[in-house]
Parts: C-alpha cells; structure tokens; sequence
C-alpha cells in the first residue's frame, strides 16, 4: 500500500501479472532522441525546462498552467481561404474575414501579446493538448464544414514541422451540440457531434513514450521556445470534391447564418521569468 500511494501518477502504470514481476520489458524511448543534456542548465534549449531554470542563462522561472489561444472570426456568405492563427497578438489590428473595419485584438479574442508567433522572452510553453471553442450559435451548415472540409495544421520552427495535420473535427470542443438557428432547416435533424462537454475533450499531444532525456519519464508534449515560430493553419481549400478552391458561409439575412467565431486553444505549462 505504502508504494501504490507513493509510486507517482496512477495512470501511467502497467498491470503485469506476478509471473512478469523482475523479468525486463521492453521501454520505449521518444524518436527522435535530443542530444544529452538537453533541458538541463546549459544545454540545448530544444527542451522544456521542467526544472525551473533557463537553458540559456541560468535564470529562475516559474511554471504556471496556462493556455495560448487566438481567434478566427468570419462573416456570412464568405468565400473561406487560408488563414493562419497566432500570427496577429494581442493588440494589434485585426480584420475578420469578409469584413470591412479593422479591430484590435484584445484578451477576449488572443493572448498572445507579440506578433509573427512568437512568444515573448525568456517564455517557453509545453503545449499538451489542443482544444478548440465554436460559438454555439453557428449556422450547422457552417459547422459541418468547419469540421469536415476544414484542414487545420500545427507548425513550428524555422521548417515548419507539422505536430497536428487533420481535418478540425480530430480537434475536440467541451460545449456538446450547438444551437440550432434556422427550425425547419433540413440541418435541423442533423446532429454534429464536436466533443463531449467535459474537460477531457481535447487532442492530446503526449506521445506518452519514455524519454530518457527526462530522466526515463514519458514525454510531456510539444515544446515552443523563444525565438520559434508557431502557427495553426485554416486551410478550407483541400476538399476538392465538394468545395474546389473553398467554401462559402451561409448567408445570414435568407438562410440563417451567423458566421463563424472560432478560437484555438493550446494548452500547457508556460515558463516565464520571475522578475516583473
């Protein structure tokens, strides 16, 4: 009893019988392997800081639970085209698509407060999972073809290497089934399902393999450095069969629409400097 409730995280134990008990198993290992020292005071900064201090300068962090998010905003009856996200922080101008007038971002719609996605220095974040937000009052229509006709991409660095390529229905949602708009609508007898509402709706980005660099603990996630760009890509222009060079919102004033208002939403563990 004393090594079940002192042994770590229930939920990474594997149940062996006690004819496993003392013969060796096999323990997989993340691939790709970083090089030594990797996460440690100075060694390559590739690797989150799970001990609190800066790779590169020996600084003191903190380690808070955080989400990074921004927003996808898009009016009625508008041609979608690619878009990228965490490109435009907080504060700055933002036009949403299809639309005339400029707005700038505020909290409500990002909290990324740099541009060109990059995070601030000396901030590290370890993305987890990856969640996404629809406004409840989409049009089903819309919704349908945000989820199915919609490839959404995750990419970093300076070669855009891909850690989520899929349609957006592979990302969940913790709000259940939309509102429905237009009764009578033909999609009213439809259901889309985007998630169940808990806390557990969410694309996990652990791989959950054991990296030794860690000191043999499984892997915690996707790592965004200072310095290292990231994006998540909207691209509505892939389904070709049913949308060639993309889809259209529903109209608002004859058939209902409303838009689209859609955040993503990384969450994780932000390191940050002490000081301020």
């Amino acid at each position: 009893m004393l090594i079940r409730n002192s042994s770590g995280p229930r939920e990474r134990w594997v149940p062996i019988s006690e004819h496993e008990v003392g013969r060796p198993h096999f323990r997989p290992t993340r691939n790709p392997v970083l090089p030594a020292g990797a996460g440690v005071p100075g060694g390559p900064v590739q690797n989150f800081p799970y001990n609190a201090i800066s790779a590169t300068n020996g600084q003191s962090l903190e380690l808070v639970t955080w989400t990074l998010y921004d927003t996808f905003i898009a009016d009625v009856l508008t041609k979608m085209i690619v878009q990228s996200l965490f490109a435009v922080g907080q504060g700055q101008p933002f036009t949403p698509l299809g639309g005339a007038t400029a707005i700038n971002k505020t909290y409500l719609y990002s909290d990324i407060t740099t541009f060109n996605g990059l995070l601030p220095p000396p901030q590290s974040f370890l993305i987890r999972y990856i969640r996404q937000r629809v406004r409840s009052d989409i049009f089903l229509q819309d919704l349908v073809n945000w989820m199915y006709s919609t490839l959404g991409t995750l990419q970093c660095g300076d070669l855009q290497r891909q850690y989520f390529l899929a349609p957006m229905a592979d990302i969940p949602t913790a709000q259940g089934t939309p509102f429905v708009g237009a009764p009578g609508s033909v999609y009213t007898k439809s259901v889309a399902g985007v998630g169940w509402p808990t806390v557990h709706s969410r694309y996990d980005m652990r791989t959950e393999l054991n990296d030794p660099n860690l000191g043999g603990v499984p892997d915690i996630g996707v790592v965004i450095n200072q310095g290292r760009q990231f994006y998540f890509q909207l691209d509505p222009t892939q389904d070709t069969v049913n949308y060639p060079g993309g889809w259209t919102t529903i109209a608002g004033s004859t058939d209902g629409g409303t838009g689209i208002f859609a955040q993503i939403i990384l969450e994780g563990v932000l390191a940050r400097s002490l000081s301020g």
